[in-house]
């Protein structure tokens, strides 16, 4: 099968680009043929003024985005192509490129843009559910995205224009979805039901099943106020208990704290040795999140993962199960869960099991495989046989 990728990388990278490049990896060792056209918003910093201001046009819908990949679908001959960010530089428009050479269209939805602004249904430090199902222009006053009027207004249009003359449920063939709590609320958001499949993401090397634990406990990734990261520092300066930090953000910390050591960013693989050599991983956030890579690798390394009792997370793990769950900034009772894993190493051991039977069944890349084939041909069966 030929398969074209199409991403607009973000300037910060992020899930999305590790997701793009697993499903390139593994598409790639079956035997796929794979090419890839992609963007990059760090272009965006050399733009003059002009440029700047036309990409408020353009970003509802570029012509010359268009243009640009019709050229490289009459040259490759894709099968399918596979879409996973448009925002902003490619734009809606490449999907009707797609529709002029009948070549289906999957659009895997790592956020929550279709619906939310800001793509985190989250707001004013809690998560929000206003405009889902409503006009996003209604996000405009209350500066959404980056605390800024005219920055929501921009990308409520982009929305809200596309959802005018019917893209997101005329022009995409089906929609990847990671979880079923996303798919209620992109259903809730008017894409239709029957365009949306459940496929989560995946883990591409098995890094393999941990027997270690050390004395740590460990948490990995950006170091912001909606992640949680502060009830990290407050809960672990009142424990004897240690913790590892991995990663950078706005609340990098420029004191110390007592029982907490900051590793600044480090690679993917010291990433997998410090959840292998771990007690257990925290993930604290207060956002809905749709499918976070750390709890994935924590389940195919085998580590009990103690994190926040919301949205997809809540999806992901089953309390006492495979992981632990508490409630959202709870202080009192994230401590209550750490305490519990230190004196019950015996039950901490089958949660262990349990989380690598998860990672086995549901994120591995031979199960991930198998339902990524399935939406592709489902699409490409439909195309031919001319219901789409």
């Amino acid at each position: 099968m030929k398969i074209l990728q199409i991403h607009n990388f973000y300037k910060l990278g992020g899930g999305e680009d590790s997701v793009l490049q697993n499903e390139y990896e593994l598409l790639i060792n079956m035997g796929h043929i794979v090419e890839q056209h992609i963007v990059y918003n760090s272009k965006i910093d050399s733009f003059n003024f002009i440029q700047k201001l036309s990409l408020f046009f353009s970003s509802v819908f570029s012509f010359r985005s268009k243009v640009l990949l019709k050229k490289k679908l009459a040259t490759f001959k894709p099968d399918i192509c596979h879409v996973h960010n448009t925002f902003p530089l490619l734009s809606p428009s490449i999907y009707y490129a797609c529709k002029e050479f009948n070549i289906p269209v999957v659009q895997t939805l790592h956020n929550f843009r279709l619906v939310c602004s800001n793509a985190y249904l989250f707001r004013n430090g809690q998560t929000c559910q206003f405009c889902v199902g409503k006009s996003l222009y209604y996000s405009v006053p209350k500066k959404c995205y980056h605390n800024s009027m005219f920055e929501t207004f921009f990308v409520s249009n982009i929305i809200m224009f596309n959802r005018l003359i019917n893209t997101w449920n005329g022009q995409v063939d089906q929609y990847i979805v990671l979880n079923n709590f996303s798919k209620k609320i992109f259903i809730q958001g008017g894409i239709d039901s029957n365009l949306i499949t459940v496929k989560p993401n995946f883990i591409n090397d098995d890094p393999g099943f941990s027997t270690s634990s050390g004395n740590y406990f460990f948490y990995a990734g950006r170091l912001e106020k909606n992640k949680g990261v502060e009830l990290l520092y407050q809960t672990f300066s009142s424990l004897q208990s240690d913790l590892k930090i991995a990663g950078s953000g706005d609340l990098y910390p420029d004191k110390e704290y007592p029982n907490i050591l900051f590793l600044g960013q480090v690679s993917k693989s010291k990433i997998l040795d410090l959840i292998k050599d771990s007690i257990a991983i925290i993930y604290p956030t207060f956002l809905y999140e749709n499918m976070p890579m750390l709890i994935l690798e924590a389940f195919a390394c085998g580590k009990c993962v103690i994190a926040t009792n919301i949205g997809a997370v809540r999806e992901m793990i089953q309390d006492g199960f495979n992981g632990l769950l508490f409630n959202a900034g709870d202080k009192n009772h994230l401590t209550e869960k750490i305490k519990w894993v230190l004196e019950h190493p015996s039950e901490v051991k089958i949660i262990c099991e349990n989380a690598r039977l998860s990672y086995e069944r549901y994120y591995s890349s031979e199960s991930n495989y198998n339902e990524l084939m399935k939406v592709y041909l489902k699409c490409i069966n439909l195309k031919s046989n001319g219901k789409n």
